[in-house]
């Protein structure tokens, strides 16, 4: 039920709110954009009276445990016009709701953006070209974009042609299957990383994703221990400046943070989903 709720009840709500202790029921809600029905990730979730809000997960789902009773639900996302239920909670129950918010339009005149080819970072072109010679598999931003930047690098990964997600006990990750389920060596804006779980690797702060079986990695991907294949992952950052590169700091007679100037650098950010 959707409707503007009064003073008297608001404050009704606020003189009793329901201790986190004595939570027997739950409101069990997942959020969408009333347009598109795409989830909505991240979105606040409120109950007036409570001291705390929830977070919708990667899914636009909410779990917000609470006493019997009837309650106020606010939503609140950037983006989004804040809207607000009435949601009664019946003793020892889980109330479940598919909540539709409302996108904020935002009309912007037109621009036209002009440039040239050798304008843009050497990174950027060197993806390009790959790209044009057709040698590998490629997501670009666009491609990411449309299939939906909020979800993680293992399901985009696992739509291409010969990978597919091995789980163990020991989490996901990706294997080539032309190569007998053997795991590509990854690398981030140019430098080898380990993938670790390929699920953790969020979707958003990629640019664009090369994959290239073993008989097509290009020389500056190949390396010592290279069985089956090479996945390249370019964030939306791109690699850091030359001169910014750091490895530890040294005095003389004294190696700190490193080993033998050996090089290091972090993968990219991975976000938990509850």
């Amino acid at each position: 039920m959707h409707r503007a709720v009064g003073g008297a009840l608001a404050a009704l709500l606020m003189a009793a709110p329901a201790a986190w202790g004595q939570a027997s029921g739950a409101i069990s809600g997942r959020l969408v954009d009333r347009a598109t029905h795409a989830p909505v990730v991240g979105a606040e979730v409120f109950v007036l009276g409570q001291h705390r809000p929830v977070m919708s997960d990667s899914n636009g789902a909410f779990l917000y445990r609470l006493a019997s009773g009837e309650y106020l639900l606010q939503v609140r996302q950037i983006g989004y016009i804040k809207a607000e239920w009435t949601v009664e909670v019946p003793e020892g129950e889980i109330v479940e709701l598919l909540l539709q918010l409302e996108p904020i339009a935002f009309v912007l005149p037109p621009a036209v953006i002009e440039g040239r080819p050798e304008d843009l970072p050497t990174w950027f072109r060197g993806f390009e070209d790959r790209r044009v010679a057709k040698r590998g598999q490629f997501l670009t931003r666009a491609e990411i974009e449309r299939r939906d930047p909020s979800v993680t690098l293992g399901n985009l990964l696992r739509t291409l042609n010969g990978l597919r997600m091995y789980c163990s006990r020991g989490g996901c990750n990706i294997r080539m299957t032309r190569w007998s389920n053997c795991q590509p060596l990854y690398y981030q804006d140019g430098l080898p990383v380990f993938a670790g779980t390929a699920e953790g690797f969020v979707a958003m702060d990629i640019h664009g994703i090369e994959v290239y079986g073993l008989s097509d990695v290009p020389v500056e991907f190949q390396r010592p221990g290279l069985r089956c294949g090479v996945i390249a992952i370019w964030t939306r950052r791109g690699p850091p400046p030359r001169g910014k590169r750091r490895y530890g700091t040294a005095t003389r007679g004294t190696v700190s943070n490193v080993a033998s100037r050996k090089r290091t650098w972090s993968p990219i950010s991975c976000r938990s989903v509850r």
